[in-house]
């Protein structure tokens, strides 16, 4: 999970205020999330600032900074009622429904694991033209949207045509 203020680094830290609990599950509850990097908790003004360290300090020194950590709304599943803690906890899905719910943090979590948020590599079993041919077909439909949207019309003929000769008719195409 990368730093929500710095948007770069990884989160090593994670702090989590409770303002108002009403069960479990309920949506009246307060929950504050805020996950930093060190550079930025450092800058923080986390509720433990100006608390003595016990024993020597260690994360007390780390925890003891200065900015307000900024509340987040709890992010639950309508479907299952799963929270981000918890799946992050289990790390598994509740229900189909978790996956648009949380298809941000899935989106994050693949791309830190994968390196990339689409496959890239060989698909099982398909034909390696008819692969070719679709990647093709995909890039020349971006390729027409954003002609399109810059009202470049003959470059959005030529590449509808382009589409045309690959056997493909493409609905957004300019007439």
């Amino acid at each position: 999970m990368l730093c929500q203020k710095c948007n770069k680094s990884t989160a090593t830290v994670h702090v989590t205020e409770i303002h108002a609990w009403h069960g479990a599950g309920s949506p009246a509850n307060e929950i504050c999330a805020e996950h930093l990097c060190e550079n930025c908790s450092q800058l923080a003004d986390l509720p433990f600032a100006g608390v003595s360290p016990p024993l020597g300090g260690g994360v007390w020194n780390l925890i003891n900074v200065t900015a307000k950590a900024t509340c987040r709304p709890l992010i639950q599943c309508h479907g299952c009622q799963m929270d981000l803690d918890e799946f992050r906890r289990i790390g598994r899905l509740g229900c189909e429904t978790c996956y648009e719910v949380f298809a941000e943090q899935l989106e994050e979590m693949l791309e830190r694991m994968h390196g990339a948020t689409h496959h890239v590599g060989r698909v099982p079993q398909v034909d390696e033209d008819r692969l070719e041919l679709e990647r093709r077909t995909s890039e020349l439909r971006d390729l027409l949207e954003s002609a399109i949207e810059e009202e470049a019309y003959e470059r959005a003929a030529g590449l509808r045509d382009e589409l045309r000769a690959l056997g493909v008719d493409d609905e957004a195409s300019p007439a």
